[in-house]
């Protein structure tokens, strides 16, 4: 029968891993390409499923073209393509979050830089017009000025970047896995001493050499028409030089031979042991098939590695098997995080063992069509979204098969390299790679490149369009034959299902139990049911192409499920025995507590994380339901004593069908989906016992400013951060304090990071934001800043508050810019199923109207600059802040206490009192 069984479930995943690459491969992202006579690349994708346009500006130029004294230069450009260019001297960001600007940023890896944004299709000129002008138009307005501005922003991002628990560990395997000459031997951060040493001639030869527009291409994809992007770009970008001719580089793998040791010793939350491998660069079928590895043997729950050291021997905490995406040659990475009291060298011959089995062995068939499977499930996930960052989202995906194998539709070649992966074929390249081998690529000369005249009015800037309203489906309600409420959102532009169910429990409930109940209940779930534990679980979500999770908010509890259409009545009857089946095993259980445990030790090793911990406690007050803090993980005392009765008893009290609604989005009809749910979830029947009932009681805050100090001996940076309560989600002041957030610190060119950053350069960033929740949200400053300027610091974000709370309230200008920031970036925050779902979820869980975002420019284009500056008054509270800074103590405590912002505590890490 086992037999029998085994047969079937592979030839079920056969057919489906034969169904679902053909799809696939259906013109999934058509594409039209031009090259400009100056040799400018442009490739265009039309989308139209909403308003909106993804552009980006890739250049072959980064980190690799540094000289050795100029780390970090390439990322230090990109910073001063952002401040401004000849005809437009001010911030990139101000006149692209007016236009509604969404994943707009830019950033320098080894092999290139790129610039991005998504935009409504209105902005598209504006987009074009300011990218043309910084890729042409800079060295005219890049002053001394600029650069040391820019120069301490970079240099304290590093700062903030390296101080982070295993920050540093990027540029150690860069040094040690290169030899000294290889371009990839050190990460895009560089050293302080190269960033020091840049200097404006630097400047403008790196422009000269690689702003050239035959080192450029161009992305775009959206709601446009290919022919008139090509006629803009044309307009806009044809008259900018080509640039030198540049030649591309040849591969260069760098396989090492014999084994390197390396110890190094920093403040981190657990030890973790990596190995690195030299293998061949993205643009080769040999990287696809390594990814096929790597997820073999890294997968969560399912993976070997994830199976040996994490499930089995208990050796780690986590682990993680990854390829990087570089050019010239890449690596495969495996990190095992080492659970207290493990030692490394234990991990180590588990791993060796592992790897020694799977390259003598090779994988058996059914872990590669696992793999296979879901690795067509994330690319279905991936291009619902036309930006996305890394590689996921459309643009992406072509502008990488652009640069790295000069080829747009390059993604599709590598989906059919995976799909034609066999278990020998992955045994072979294991083989190959993770042991000795190499490969050369050609390098191509470039033709000869010309300029066309431009007739783009430079004098102005393009407006920035109109807005448009989200394109939401409307909800349509049911309800189930057990009372459980249902919403759908129809949308069937592709062949997906995201389904949410939304239960009134979160943190918040941790109130009627102990610390870290409700997530810890919730996540347990995922452990194993009476049929099947958590490794079927996992395996069976594989083989449907689905993915399972669970969340928790201060409000609400939320198991999700993300399925392909085809396969969704077996993607709901796993996600059913999840739900009304959980075994809430000792094993997993034991499990939970050192994972929790561990991951408590990160947060509080984090300084951030341990804000996020510490400063709600402060702002509700000890007893209120939203104190146990924005990750609601407990605290290590109420994990280790949490017991299997506590979360059976947790479980049939909160997770029943009169406690929840159903959200369902995506490629579904009512009929069809209420058919579906009753089949699986119409015999899950509510207790006999009263639903239970949180009380969240209103807050209203401390009279008094108060400040608590934590000691970080030898901390790199001090984090400031400040916070008072808000209004809750629903109520009548949020939309009004969300316009006035974004004055304060909500946006990059907020009166804060202007001021910290911009103007005195002593963070890398400096924002404020506005929580929601169902019984008050709060308002939190967050500053990490450079530690001799912690004092400083404090005093000028307390003159901020005061300004905006009093004799400077928001000018007619910042509120314009706020309002247009908050409707404009609607339309890009609402393209895939996952944000429909979010935006949904926002609804259901805080009850707004189901129209809610169709009326939300309206209403705010409502709110006069009477009404904001009222608002200020009442969301702004300097005298009554919660003041909680983290560092060195023995380096800043003295000049804090000296600006007498109120009662002075030094505390630890779980917020106990030390004087």
């Amino acid at each position: 029968m086992l037999a029998r069984t085994g047969l079937l479930l592979g030839l079920l995943l056969g057919l489906l891993i034969a169904y679902a690459p053909s799809r696939a491969f259906a013109n999934q992202i058509p594409y039209e390409r031009f090259v400009l006579p100056n040799g400018l690349t442009l490739i265009v994708h039309e989308d139209r499923k909403a308003d909106i346009v993804a552009l980006s500006v890739w250049y072959r130029a980064g980190s690799r073209e540094e000289r050795a004294d100029r780390g970090g230069f390439a990322h230090l450009f990109e910073h001063l393509m952002f401040v401004g260019s000849d005809n437009h001297n001010e911030e990139f960001f101000r006149p692209m979050r007016e236009a509604g600007a969404v994943d707009m940023s830019g950033w320098t890896k080894r092999d290139y830089t790129i610039y991005y944004q998504t935009v409504p299709t209105g902005a598209l000129d504006r987009t074009l017009w300011l990218e043309s002008d910084r890729m042409g138009r800079l060295l005219g307005v890049t002053d001394q000025k600029k650069l040391d501005a820019q120069r301490g922003v970079v240099q304290n991002e590093k700062r903030e970047y390296e101080g982070m628990p295993y920050g540093k560990i990027d540029s150690i395997i860069a040094a040690h896995s290169y030899p000294s000459e290889h371009p990839y031997s050190r990460n895009e951060f560089g050293s302080m001493a190269a960033l020091g040493a840049a200097s404006l001639d630097d400047v403008h030869q790196w422009f000269k050499d690689y702003n050239g527009a035959a080192n450029a291409v161009i992305v775009v994809a959206g709601a446009v028409n290919p022919a008139d992007v090509h006629a803009k770009v044309q307009e806009y970008f044809g008259d900018l030089p080509p640039g030198p001719a540049l030649g591309r580089r040849k591969a260069w793998v760098a396989k090492q031979s014999g084994e390197q040791r390396l110890s190094v010793v920093d403040q981190v939350p657990q030890a973790r042991l990596y190995k690195v491998w030299n293998v061949p660069g993205y643009a080769t079928r040999d990287h696809a098939l390594l990814e096929v590895v790597a997820s073999i043997l890294g997968e969560p729950k399912i993976g070997r590695l994830h199976q040996r050291l994490v499930q089995t021997e208990q050796l780690a905490t986590s682990v993680e098997a990854k390829v990087t995406v570089f050019e010239l040659g890449a690596q495969v990475q495996v990190m095992a995080a080492a659970r207290d009291g493990v030692e490394l060298r234990k991990i180590e011959a588990a791993l060796d063992e592992e790897m020694s089995r799977l390259l003598r062995d090779g994988p058996s068939d059914l872990e590669v069509q696992r793999a296979v499977t879901m690795s067509y499930a994330r690319y279905v996930q991936s291009i619902q979204k036309i930006n996305g960052v890394a590689r996921n989202g459309k643009m992406m995906l072509l502008g990488l098969g652009e640069l790295y194998a000069e080829s747009p539709s390059f993604h599709d070649t590598r989906l059919q390299w995976v799909r034609g992966a066999t278990a020998q074929a992955l045994r072979s390249v294991a083989q190959q790679w993770l042991a000795d081998g190499a490969l050369v690529l050609e390098a191509e000369a470039r033709p000869a490149y010309t300029t066309t005249v431009s007739h783009v009015d430079r004098s102005k800037l393009p407006g920035p369009g109109a807005p448009s309203a989200p394109r939401l489906s409307p909800l349509q309600r049911a309800t189930l034959s057990n009372g459980l409420k249902i919403a759908l959102a129809e949308r069937h532009d592709v062949p997906a299902v995201d389904i949410r169910l939304i239960m009134n429990i979160g943190h918040a409930a941790d109130a009627q139990a102990t610390s870290g109940t409700a997530s810890a209940t919730l996540e347990m779930l995922m452990e194993g049911t009476l049929k099947q534990d958590a490794l079927k679980i996992a395996q069976r979500a594989a083989e449907l192409g689905a993915q399972i999770n669970v969340s928790s908010s201060l409000d609400a509890s939320v198991l999700s499920l993300s399925a392909l259409s085809p396969q969704l009545n077996g993607s709901l009857q796993l996600f059913g025995d999840i739900l009304l089946h959980p075994a809430f095993s000792e094993s997993a259980l034991n499990q939970l507590r050192a994972s929790r445990v561990a991951a408590i030790a990160r947060e509080k090793a984090d300084s951030r994380g341990l804000a996020m911990r510490l400063l709600p406690q402060q702002i509700y007050g000890n007893g209120h339901p939203y104190a146990t803090g924005s990750t609601g993980s407990g605290t290590e005392a109420s994990i280790q004593a949490l017991q299997r009765a506590d979360v059976q008893a947790f479980y049939r009290r909160w997770v029943r069908p009169d406690n929840a609604t159903l959200l369902v989005v995506g490629d579904t009809t009512i009929q069809q989906i209420t058919a579906a749910l009753e089949r699986q979830l119409g015999a899950w029947r509510a207790p006999s016992e009263p639903l239970p009932v949180k009380t969240v009681a209103a807050v209203t805050g401390s009279r008094d400013a108060r400040v608590f100090l934590i000691d970080r001996p030898g901390a790199m940076q001090s984090l400031i951060m400040a916070g008072s309560p808000a209004s809750a989600r629903g109520g009548p002041d949020y939309q009004a304090f969300e316009v006035v957030n974004a004055v304060l610190g909500g946006t990059f060119i907020s009166r804060l990071n202007l001021n910290l950053r911009e103007d005195k350069h002593w963070a890398y960033v400096v924002r404020s934001l506005l929580t929601g929740a169902q019984g008050g949200g709060a308002l939190m400053v967050e500053a990490p800043v450079q530690t001799d300027k912690t004092a400083p610091a404090i005093a000028e974000i307390l003159k901020e508050v005061r300004a905006l709370q009093g004799p400077r309230p928001p000018t007619a200008g910042e509120i314009q810019f706020a309002q247009d920031g908050l409707t404009l970036s609607l339309a890009g925050k609402n393209e895939t199923l996952n944000d429909w779902a979010n935006t949904y979820t926002e609804v259901l869980v805080n009850g707004l109207s189901d129209d809610y975002w169709q009326n939300y420019a309206t209403q705010l284009g409502e709110l006069s600059t009477q009404k904001l500056t009222a608002a200020a008054a009442r969301l702004l509270q300097p005298d009554a802040l919660t003041w909680l800074i983290q560092g060195d103590l023995a380096n800043i405590e003295a000049e804090v206490r000296a600006l007498q912002l109120g009662v002075v505590k030094v505390i630890d890490a779980n917020g106990t009192v030390v004087r």
